[in-house]
């Protein structure tokens, strides 16, 4: 049980915690005194862990590495790492704790290792972008699939093959195998205002139940509280508010919604974790404890681990349910049910439990904190790796994913731009006049495709796009030069992930090479959709309306006129929908024929059905 002293310990650690500031480069001095930087260092990064289910032994998935991290919870040490693929995401063990199986997301394959020893027992191609894995028993697994396939997988163990494909709504991620072990949860971060949670049945492997939250963005974790109660966290943006209202908390809040799926159809109560004051931004990892009386929820943009109370958030729902469905979207709503506020590493995405013991893994630290539930203790600290230097780089990554630069920590540019990418969202800008919708760009392949912005006004990424995000739509406190630069190499550095539209060597296929065809004659496309990025860099008028109510005078001159537009860059757009500067086109079919009537974005009207086909496979492709 969590005591008073559990609670003021934690209190003072928060403020601790708060009074601190983000790390600086680690640096050493030569001999001769002149200070040099210290080696690269090799991050891990740490997205999720998993407990073997006698308690002993922790697994990490560590990004950044590539490799997974073995941690002996006793002796508070990792006892072994090595290895595994590109950009492992997620692990889990089997109900022996021999296995665990881990997704590595860039190389399209689950990977079965043997426990402890490390040893890799199959590697299986899933289909692309495998994010979450759970198991359903002894020969099955689960996987969610959250690239081109949007699907969830069905693993044959004993095949080493995938045996189903279940398709479900749009970006697939978070899985959760509910009590009766015959339905699967499945958490779709769906590029909308919408996000839903589907419900696979696993004796049909039919989807029986497609469940909406809205509005919501960046779902992320999935946890049963009782049976046939799911909590989901995520965001409540309101993209329909202007910027302006920042300072009232209207724009972006940090929330749960409770899931009842024993009415029908199921319903939902979502509710504000943040305080009038105070925000707890982008909630990611959830777990309950083995009595059921705690839900942890890793507060990945203030490097916090909140703790509810599991049996009174589920009393206070279900009152919400039936009286006032909208009564949780008030600050403060869950406040009372607050047990404890546990400051932990930098940007803490997943939390497991070893008895009475919280397991929170922080992926920008390098390291995982374990937490007491029944003791007032402070957290012990078990680092994976080089904790100390901090690059410009990581630091960048650091300030990208922090709340800390935005006024009340309401929220970071993760929340807008989740691992550097879109929430698919558009919201109304006030540099451009109210009124006014902007979608959300991706920043995956921006290096090299300056200027920046929907119609060009940023000629940089630090001083124009950064900085007067933090200061005018985050309401923050001006960042240093130093700050700026380092937010600027990291947002140059994101790239986006293999191209699934391309044959596994990286060729395009007989249809694309039509569609490039096309695309470098009788559509035109390149005249403006060329070089290394397919951008000239230069603005164009394609007849989808106005950007700003009033022409804009660059410093350098030059004017940008309300229907003048960036061209935008090419590379990856597979992966960013919705299209166009409002977000009006969801396929790049609309993009040139929908909303393309006076074929000024491209000349599409005199293309067959069979070449629009092979243009679209090209553009795909890129």
């Amino acid at each position: 049980m969590l005591g008073r002293a559990f609670l003021r310990r934690h209190a003072v650690l928060v403020v601790v915690a708060l009074l601190g500031s983000l790390p600086c480069w680690n640096v050493s001095r030569a001999a001769s005194g002149q200070r040099k930087p210290s080696p690269e260092p090799t991050y891990r990064s740490p997205v999720d862990v998993a407990i073997q289910p006698d308690g002993g032994l922790a697994l990490t998935a560590n990004e950044t590495s590539g490799t997974v991290s073995l941690i002996d919870l006793a002796n508070r040490r990792v006892a072994k790492e090595i290895p595994i693929g590109k950009r492992p995401t997620a692990v889990a063990f089997d109900r022996s704790g021999n296995r665990a199986a881990i997704t590595c997301r860039y190389q399209d394959e689950v990977v079965i290792l043997g426990v402890p020893r490390l040893r890799v027992l199959a590697r299986i191609s899933t289909p692309n972008q495998p994010y979450d894995v759970v198991w359903l028993d002894e020969h099955r697994l689960a996987v969610s699939c959250t690239g081109k396939d949007e699907a969830v997988a069905i693993v044959d163990l004993d095949s080493g093959q995938v045996e189903h494909v279940i398709t479900v709504p749009q970006n697939p991620k978070a899985l959760l195998l509910l009590s009766d072990r015959r339905t699967l949860a499945v958490a779709c971060d769906c590029y909308d205002i919408t996000r839903e949670i589907a419900l696979i049945d696993l004796r049909s492997l039919k989807v029986t139940a497609r469940i909406q939250i809205n509005p919501a963005s960046n779902l992320a974790g999935l946890c049963e509280v009782a049976p046939n109660v799911l909590v989901a966290t995520h965001l409540v943006p309101k993209p329909f508010v202007p910027l302006t209202q920042v300072r009232q908390g209207w724009v972006n809040n940090n929330a749960l919604s409770v899931v009842f799926l024993d009415r029908n159809p199921p319903s939902v109560v979502t509710l504000y974790l943040d305080d009038v004051h105070r925000y707890f931004a982008n909630p990611a990892g959830i777990a309950l404890s083995r009595d059921g009386k705690y839900l942890s929820i890793a507060c990945a943009g203030v490097d916090e681990v909140i703790l509810l109370d599991a049996p009174a958030l589920v009393r206070l729902a279900r009152k919400l349910s039936g009286e006032d469905p909208g009564g949780g979207l008030r600050l403060q709503a869950v406040r009372p049910l607050r047990r404890g506020i546990v400051p932990v590493g930098r940007n803490p995405r997943s939390v497991a439990l070893a008895g009475e013991m919280l397991v929170v893994a922080n992926r920008l630290s390098d390291s995982v904190h374990l937490v007491r539930l029944d003791s007032a203790a402070k957290p012990a600290e078990i680092r994976l790796g080089n904790t100390e230097t901090i690059t410009q780089l990581r630091r960048g990554e650091i300030l990208f994913n922090s709340a800390s630069i935005c006024f009340q920590r309401q929220f970071s540019c993760a929340s807008c731009h989740p691992e550097g990418h879109t929430t698919g969202l558009s919201w109304d800008l006030e540099d451009d006049g109210l009124g006014i919708i902007k979608n959300i760009k991706s920043f995956r392949g921006i290096s090299g495709t300056a200027p920046f912005r929907w119609q060009g006004e940023a000629a940089e990424v630090g001083a124009n796009e950064c900085g007067p995000t933090v200061a005018l739509a985050m309401r923050g406190s001006p960042l240093s030069d130093e700050d700026l630069n380092a937010l600027e190499a990291f947002v140059l550095s994101i790239e986006p992930p293999p191209n699934p539209y391309r044959r596994p060597d990286g060729t395009l296929t007989e249809q694309a090479e039509r569609g490039k065809r096309l695309f470098e004659g009788k559509a035109g496309c390149i005249k403006c959709h060329n070089g290394p990025r397919f951008t000239n860099g230069k603005r164009r008028d394609v007849g989808t309306g106005i950007g700003r109510r009033e022409p804009l005078t660059l410093p350098n001159g030059r004017t940008i006129y309300p229907s003048q537009f960036d061209v935008p860059r090419l590379v990856g757009v597979w992966d960013s929908p919705p299209y166009l500067h409002d977000g009006r086109a969801k396929t790049i079919r609309d993009v040139l024929t929908t909303f393309n009537p006076e074929d000024k974005h491209g000349n599409c009207a005199d293309l067959s059905p069979a070449e629009l086909e092979d243009l679209i496979a090209y553009v795909l492709s890129l």
